[in-house]
């Protein structure tokens, strides 16, 4: 599965028990923004593997943590 994800542009700040902790580098970031790629097979496989567990999921990137699926960024072009 692929995602296409843009440069960081934005400042990004750590958050730890409400106190900003540092600001996060953003050369080392990126901000999904889809479409969202699946082949037939793995759109399948990660239906099954959330079954049970859909109030957990609320979107893409829930969708691929509860379903343990691997994505790959694509830079968009």
């Amino acid at each position: 599965m692929g995602v296409v994800a843009l440069p960081m542009s934005d400042t990004v700040k750590e958050v730890v028990n409400g106190r900003v902790r540092r600001t996060v580098p953003r050369e080392t970031l990126v901000q999904v923004t889809g479409p969202w790629v699946f082949d037939r097979e793995a759109l399948i496989d990660a239906l099954s593997r959330v079954a049970g567990s859909e109030a957990r999921i609320t979107d893409m990137i829930g969708l691929c943590d509860v379903a343990h699926l691997r994505v790959r960024v694509l830079p968009a072009q």
